[in-house]
């Protein structure tokens, strides 16, 4: 900056060349108006004064103007011209005031900014003010000097070819001194020096306001761009804005210049550009457009030394504030911009427009910023404008950038000590050098340009690089990321970039076609770094990193994170993966190698590890390196392939997904383990069914076999069109089920599937992984359905109300249906479907789903084949349950203990004296007759319940069955069994049997058991009665099976295997019909109709009744004499019930007509007192009423919900059961034996055959007869 003496030598020349040369200075006093007092003469206004040049206007002149307001108007514009030496300048007695900028704002109607009030200029009180367009004009001057003067709302052409109006207008001045000048409020420009050179300077002078009218005159515009401040509205003058003009416009342009001109110099410091307004504000088409507002300075050759200056809130097209052209400087021309402060512009280069250019650009002038502040500029804050080549260098020094653009194109630009703020920086065809500068909230373009940073800080100030390179030599970058294309990033010393954060692909660096060179020393770190593809580093087109000395390089990726791919980086270069022969994305020299051979290939492999990798993450797969890997070539490798990461990892897990790439493989999964997958050649085979679909649990596979996600395509290859693409899908990060499409025709049909996967080049098969559909023809149990394809129950079953199922090839069945093979009546060797609804017992399972592959699925208790009637091979029959069991033929040794059992049974009943003669029997023993036959409804096998078991063995010892599972010998079938169920009531006949012979023939024998042989036979006929009924009911039991139109054969009902009425069955039924011939019907018969059969017993031929009448009153004793037929009525109430569980199997049904039968027969027994004893009556009603608590229980059983509820019910039932029993029969067994103990104490022999006559007058009548040894036992006296 040069000095105040400096700035004033000119000056004093000016001043002391007349005196030496003798010429006079001609002094002119200046008055406001006529009254003021002059120091001197002459004295007269300033409008007297420029109407008379002639006299006036003369050279070596000065003009001394006094304290006031000097006027001029249209008729005396002041015009100086031709002159040498002339001063304008205030008297010394004028008054210097400051004034703030923000009344200047208040007056244009401006929004105020805080920052207005900082800003504040001198105003003289000497002042010129033009009241119609007017002002003052210097031409052709040689040492003008202004001073102190304040010049008001001026403007005009003067007459002369001037395009713009201005207020002070200067034209081939040779040094100007311009100080303490102000000028306000001009029309067009304040003011227009038009070459103006020598050593010319601007010192403490203020240009404000100018081409602004008043408020009155000026409306709202809306004014993009402002920053710093509110952006609300911005107010311009309308009018303005068809004029040119602004503050100050200096130009020198050829032919104004001679060419032996000396370089101009112009100076401005401390001085004040401030609220002009360009008129041409327009779209900016061409650097001839006006522009600059605040100061425009716009030469073919000068030296601009701008220092300690103001430029704020102007605003132009371009360059607002302050704007520089050089258009054909020389190598030495300088711009010098010192402590300049230039703020809130508006209009593209805002802040600063410097715009220097040479035709030859080997000579290179130079321009310095120093210790400057541009701030709040909108647009571009720093505009170095070059429109055709490279040709200056610019030094900007310790100068702080803040909300501003700054564009450079300079051919070497420098910025040491800088700071950027909210700014945006743009270079263009250079070089720019940064050096310890501090970039904040500024990002970055380069294009076509060398950038170097050295020692920088660059936070939240992404930096674009297209077509050049960037030097980064210990560097910090947070927040901050780098975008590249066909660009170099060098890296040198420590460079570290953390925390950016984008939502897009490579947070800290993207490169497309660029490369990054890791010099030697580098210590490169990229940490937690975010980004959509590749964390840190996403590598696109053809780009590298390139470590130029791996052992001294060091780079870091730690705590990257990827949304998608790549938590560290991200290679998109898929040509990597097909063609080895191209280049590794890192390069490095070829004798950090090692090499073997591998499949007669030379390998190499790194030597050492060049990326260090800790806790990367990526939210699909690739959590350190997504593409890229695998074998490629090293620039320097000579065609040898390498195979080897380069990859060091810290830390943390290596898993199948830490390197991955785009999927290349269609790799089956492992069933039980979904991390493992096989990506080998793989062919697989599947057999389907008309409507079945295929499913495929499958990945997609990557670079090292990793589980990437990705796009699966399904090709077949016809007959008719070729390769047709048939299905697409999206794989996942992990292995998944995958819907393949089947194609459907007629009769089976197969076809080949060719699986591929789909990258970013196009559609690869890189494993020939097929899939082999066979379609076969529907099973058995189905019918194929033509539209839409698929295998549908055969119409017999839907007839039923089946329900099929292709996909497991399963029949829904229920209840006691049915299904499976049977064979044709006409030919044994066909077997065809059948179907029944009555499986007997509990041999089918209620609900299941039947395979049609095996149909004995349907089967309870290990049992098969037709109506599920045999045991399962190795498996036989056991009593007490439908069950089978693994048995052998030690098994038989259980006669011994059931013999004994037989024996004990008849050994308690004679000791106990629990006969029907009791009276108390007869309900227990219909009430467990009904039970057992039904005990796959009350009993159901569910869990295992003890009481249960309990409950259902006691049931079954009262029907003289087992009750307990087990089986005689290996093999036993059902067949068998039914033999053996005749066995042990038989047994037990001939045991009484035999006590009576022997009481005939011992009287011993008939003294030790007394009176109770022939009721206890009684009691045992009774108890088998049901057993052996129920038995014979099975014999001629068989199984009618639907087959549709094929007639098939009767089977034997309780094993299908055995038809009805072959040979071994028909040994059967020969048997049943002798026990219902000499058993069971005459059993029935003589009971029910006892009472008539023994009054007609005198006729000859029921003599035998006569004879049989102690085993006939045993069953009548309890009842009255006109009820003595009652116990024949219950044996007839079970024949209905009991045939009823031979022909349905509908459980409703069976406990609804017990339930039936058991309220009638209740309403009968109460109303008739059919016993003698009122208790025994109470008793079996008890029993009735308790049997039909258990069968509506069971009718009403909701057992979809809770059948252990349920059971639960029916268990107490039966418990309070066996409890009143119990102590019913003890209370009356005892009170009776005490009366006939202590009455009657009388023996009757083991004897038949006496009359009822004989037997009353031995024994004294009837009522010793029904009151004491068993109510209506008669007893021989023999």
């Amino acid at each position: 900056m040069p000095s105040y003496s400096e700035l004033f030598l000119p000056l004093c020349l000016a001043l002391c060349v007349p005196l030496c040369t003798g010429q006079s200075v001609l002094t002119y006093f200046v008055t406001p108006n006529t009254s003021t007092h002059c120091p001197g003469d002459p004295c007269y206004n300033l409008t007297t004064y420029v109407q008379n040049p002639a006299k006036y206007l003369q050279s070596y002149s000065t003009f001394i103007l006094l304290p006031g307001v000097h006027y001029l108007d249209s008729k005396g514009p002041a015009i100086f011209q031709n002159l040498v030496n002339l001063q304008l300048r205030a008297s010394d007695d004028c008054s210097l005031m400051s004034r703030n900028i923000s009344t200047i704002v208040h007056q244009y109607g401006f929004v105020p900014y805080a920052s207005d009030e900082s800003i504040s200029f001198s105003e003289s009180s000497v002042q010129i003010l033009c009241n119609n367009p007017s002002g003052l004009a210097f031409i052709n001057i040689t040492n003008l000097i202004l001073y102190n003067l304040t010049i008001l709302n001026c403007g005009s052409t003067f007459g002369l070819n001037v395009d713009q109006n201005c207020s002070v207008y200067m034209q081939d001045i040779t040094n100007l001194i311009m100080d303490g000048v102000s000028i306000q409020n001009g029309t067009g420009f304040g003011l227009m020096g038009v070459d103006v050179g020598g050593e010319s300077a601007v010192y403490r002078s203020s240009f404000v306001g100018n081409n602004q009218f008043v408020k009155d005159s000026i409306q709202r515009v809306q004014m993009d761009g402002l920053q710093c401040e509110s952006k609300g509205t911005y107010y311009v003058n309308t009018l303005s804005l068809q004029l040119f003009g602004g503050n100050a416009y200096f130009t020198g342009r050829t032919p104004y210049l001679p060419a032996t001109s000396a370089t101009p110099q112009l100076s401005f410091s401390m001085c004040l550009f401030s609220l002009g307004v360009d008129g041409s504000m327009r779209v900016f088409t061409s650097l001839e457009s006006p522009r600059g507002t605040g100061l425009i300075i716009d030469y073919d050759n000068a030296n601009i030394d701008i220092s300690d200056s103001t430029f704020y809130r102007n605003q132009a097209n371009l360059g607002a504030n302050l704007y520089i052209s050089l258009s054909d400087p020389p190598s030495s021309a300088v711009v010098r911009i010192t402590n300049v402060y230039s703020s809130k512009g508006i209009g593209i280069g805002s802040g600063l427009v410097l715009s220097l250019y040479h035709f030859d650009n080997l000579l290179l002038p130079v321009s310095n910023v120093t210790n400057s502040i541009f701030e709040c500029n909108s647009k571009l804050g720093v505009d170095i404008v070059l429109p055709i080549s490279i040709i200056a260098n610019s030094f900007i020094t310790g100068t702080t950038f803040n909300s501003s653009d700054v564009t450079v194109r300079a051919a070497i630009s420098k910025f040491s000590d800088c700071n950027f703020i909210n700014s945006t920086i743009s270079v263009n065809l250079t070089r720019v050098y940064y050096n310890n500068c501090t970039f904040l909230y500024s990002p970055s373009k380069f294009v076509s340009t060398n950038s170097y940073y050295e020692v920088c800080d660059l936070v939240h100030s992404p930096s674009t690089v297209i077509y050049g390179m960037s030097n980064y030599s210990n560097c910090v970058l947070d927040y901050s990321s780098i975008d590249t294309l066909n660009a170099v990033l060098s890296l040198n010393g420590r460079f570290s970039c953390s925390h950016s954060s984008r939502q897009t692909n490579g947070g800290c660096i993207f490169l497309y076609t660029s490369t990054i060179v890791f010099n030697p020393g580098a210590n490169v770190t990229f940490r937690n770094n975010t980004a959509i593809n590749g964390g840190a580093i996403y590598m696109s087109g053809i780009s590298f990193l390139n470590y130029t000395s791996p052992l001294s390089v060091t780079v870091s990726f730690l705590y990257n994170r990827a949304y998608v791919f790549g938590g560290a980086i991200y290679v998109d270069q898929p040509y990597f993966n097909f063609d080895p022969n191209h280049f590794c994305f890192y390069q490095f020299n070829n004798a950090y190698f090692e090499f073997h051979e591998l499949d007669d290939v030379i390998v190499y492999s790194p030597l050492i590890a060049i990326a260090y990798v800790e806790g990367n993450t990526a939210g699909e797969v690739g959590s350190v390196l997504y593409g890229g890997d695998g074998s490629c070539r090293q620039s320097e490798s000579d065609g040898l392939t390498i195979a080897a990461t380069f990859i060091k990892a810290g830390p943390q897990i290596f898993t199948s997904s830490v390197i991955s790439s785009d999927p290349l493989y269609v790799c089956q999964c492992n069933s039980t383990d979904t991390s493992a997958i096989t990506c080998s050649n793989t062919v697989l085979q599947r057999y389907v069914y008309p409507g079945e679909i295929v499913q495929l649990q499958l990945a997609s596979a990557g670079q090292n076999n990793s589980i990437t996600p990705g796009v699966v395509l399904i090709f077949e290859n016809t007959t008719d069109a070729g390769v047709v693409l048939v299905s697409v899908f999206r794989t996942a990060t992990t292995c998944g089920i995958y819907t393949i499409p089947v194609p459907y025709g007629e009769g089976s049909l197969s076809s080949t599937r060719y699986f591929a996967t789909e990258t970013s080049i196009g559609t690869t098969f890189q494993n020939n992984f097929q899939l082999n559909v066979h379609v076969l023809q529907c099973p058995v149990g189905f019918d194929e359905n033509k539209e839409p394809p698929s295998c549908v129950c055969e119409p017999l079953l839907a007839s039923y109300g089946i329900t099929c199922n292709i996909s497991d090839q399963t029949i829904q069945r229920s209840g006691n249906e049915w299904i499976g093979y049977v064979t044709n009546m006409d030919n044994a060797t066909v077997r065809v479907l059948g179907i029944t609804d009555q499986c007997p017992y509990d041999y089918c399972i209620n609900e299941s789903r039947v395979q049609v592959s095996n149909f004995d699925y349907q089967c309870a208790y290990d049992r098969e084949k037709v109506l599920c009637g045999q045991c399962r091979s190795g498996l036989s029959t056991t009593f007490g349950t439908s069950q089978c069991a693994k048995c052998s033929h030690y098994y038989l040794l259980l006669v011994i203990p059931f013999a004994l059992m037989g024996v004990a049974l008849v050994v308690m009943i004679f000791l106990l004296n629990l006969t029907v003669t009791n009276g108390t029997l007869n309900g227990l023993i219909f009430y467990a007759n009904i039970v057992r036959i039904n005990d796959t409804i009350f009993f159901p096998v569910t869990g295992d319940n003890g009481f249960a078991k309990f409950l259902s063995v006691f049931i079954a010892w009262l029907n003289l069955d087992f009750g307990i599972e087990t089986c005689f010998y290996d093999g036993m079938d059902s067949y068998a069994k039914t033999w053996l169920q005749f066995a042990f009531p038989m047994y037990v006949f001939g045991l009484v049997g035999a006590i009576i012979v022997a009481g005939r023939c011992s009287s011993k024998i008939s003294d030790l058991c007394k009176y109770n042989a022939v009721p206890v036979l009684a009691t045992l006929i009774l108890l088998s009665y049901s057993k052996i009924l129920r038995t014979t009911i099975v014999i001629f039991s068989f199984g009618a099976i639907d087959a549709g139109n094929t007639t098939v054969p009767l089977e034997w009902l309780y094993d299908g295997n055995l038809r009805f009425f072959e040979f071994k069955h028909a040994l059967l039924i020969a048997f049943g019909i002798l026990i219902t011939t000499f058993i069971i019907i005459p059993y029935t018969t003589v009971l029910l109709f006892l009472p008539c059969l023994q009054s007609k017993s005198d006729w000859r031929f029921l003599s035998w009744v006569n004879k049989l009448k102690p085993l006939f009153d045993s069953y009548a004793g309890p009842y009255k004499d006109r009820y003595r037929f009652w116990s024949g009525m219950l044996i007839l109430l079970r024949l209905p019930l009991y045939l009823l569980f031979a022909i349905s199997y509908s459980t409703n049904v069976r406990l609804l007509v017990i339930v039936i039968a058991l309220f009638f027969y209740s309403l009968l027994l109460s109303s008739l007192s059919v016993y003698k004893r009122w208790s025994h009556s109470v008793l079996e009603g008890y029993f009735l009423v308790n049997l039909m608590a258990i069968t509506v229980t069971k009718l009403f059983d909701p057992s979809s919900n809770n059948p252990f509820a349920v059971s639960v019910i029916v268990q107490i039932e039966l418990n309070a059961f066996i409890i009143v029993f119990n102590g019913t029969y003890l209370s009356i067994a005892l009170a009776s034996e005490k009366e006939c103990q202590t009455s009657y104490p009388l023996q009757i022999p083991l004897r038949f055959g006496i009359s009822r006559t004989q037997h009353t007058a031995r024994m004294g009548g009837e009522h010793l007869l029904e009151n004491c040894h068993g109510h209506g036992t008669y007893q021989d006296s023999r």
